[in-house]
């Protein structure tokens, strides 16, 4: 059984998976709510810290929001109320079209860095997008076939997106200003997230884990 099936099945709504915008207060581009760890028209990567992660040069890092951009022009139009994706079948079959949207925007976006990126800066945009998305990652088809995550241990995950998810609400609902001890709540929460993943994991999986995910960034929150 694929993860896609599963978590459609489990959830019982893909929206499972995204922090409600509400409780987001940074802006993108289209003055819609940044969440975190979500698709958002604001490109993820334009930080300067990513940026010094992936070493980009001014040329590349405009070809790259070009890239993000329009891949996530095409994504919203996939999910949009309108679209006959997002109207087609079933409220289950809908949630399961718009999981394979996300994974079908993050497949094509990194695609689009071949010719862009080198090989190695590649690599780090592939470990770097899949800490940002964070439970989020785990719907990719190939990752699962890499880790063999069983069924009891998606539904843990699952479980556990819910618990991350609530937590960041909570963090986006609350007081802010100190930026000093916002950003260690911020913090508190991710490492809480990658602990509670490796409680799943076995230590094969682990190992793959780590693989895929390489070294640790600690991601801002807007």
């Amino acid at each position: 059984m694929c993860f896609i099936y599963v978590l459609a099945t489990v959830t019982g709504f893909m929206g499972a998976t995204s922090l409600p915008q509400e409780a987001a207060t940074s802006v993108n581009n289209d003055n819609t709510p940044y969440v975190f760890g979500s698709i958002n028209s604001k490109p993820w990567f334009i930080s300067n810290g990513v940026q010094e992660q992936l070493n980009l040069n001014n040329e590349q890092l405009a070809t790259m929001k070009a890239n993000y951009l329009k891949h996530y022009t095409v994504y919203t139009r996939s999910i949009a109320p309108n679209s006959n994706n997002a109207t087609a079948g079933t409220p289950e079959e809908q949630r399961k079209i718009a999981m394979r949207a996300r994974y079908q925007f993050y497949k094509d976006f990194l695609a689009s860095a071949n010719g862009v990126m080198d090989e190695k800066q590649r690599t780090r945009l592939n470990q770097l997008t899949m800490q940002y998305r964070g439970y989020e990652a785990f719907y990719d088809i190939t990752d699962v076939d890499l880790l063999k995550l069983s069924n009891d241990q998606i539904e843990r995950l699952v479980k556990h997106e819910e618990e991350y998810n609530r937590q960041l609400a909570i963090y986006y609902k609350s007081d802010r200003s100190d930026r000093d001890d916002a950003k260690k709540r911020f913090e508190a929460i991710r490492e809480d997230m990658q602990q509670r993943i490796d409680n799943v994991l076995n230590d094969e999986q682990r190992k793959v884990w780590k693989q895929l995910i390489g070294e640790s960034f600690k991601f801002t929150s807007e």
